[in-house]
């Protein structure tokens, strides 16, 4: 099922449509209302489809049970599941270091992985 889902989302027409021509606030709105919904069988299937197209993982979550796919996605982590860089010279960021690292590359930071936190030093 997942090679059939990476099939699908490989397809540049449907990322294309996806991305460009749907109006994003509204879709961005639509999903924080829905999100929202304390209803468990929307709950369920949400955070089902959640952890097909994403590999949602849930072992540094506090807690295991919600009452919304919004509580899900804002929940509490375990102390100590993502700890903070204390060096004070270098800029930490809880995404991954794909999402913008270039562009901190083109102003001379570059990338550096110490645990599951991304911290960007100067060279």
């Amino acid at each position: 099922m997942k090679k059939i889902i990476a099939r699908m989302v490989a397809q540049e027409d449907l990322n294309f449509l996806l991305t460009n021509r749907i109006p994003r606030l509204l879709l961005t709105r639509f999903m924080g209302w829905f999100s929202k919904i304390e209803q468990p069988l929307v709950r369920d299937l949400s955070i089902a489809l959640w952890r097909l197209f994403s590999g949602l993982d849930l072992r540094e979550a506090a807690k295991q049970n919600f009452v919304s796919m919004h509580e899900c996605f804002t929940c509490e982590l375990k102390p100590g599941a993502r700890p903070v860089e204390p060096d004070p010279n270098l800029l930490v960021s809880t995404v991954r270091p794909s999402s913008f690292s270039r562009r901190l590359a083109s102003r001379g930071l570059r990338p550096s992985r110490r645990g599951r936190v991304c911290a960007w030093a100067k060279p």
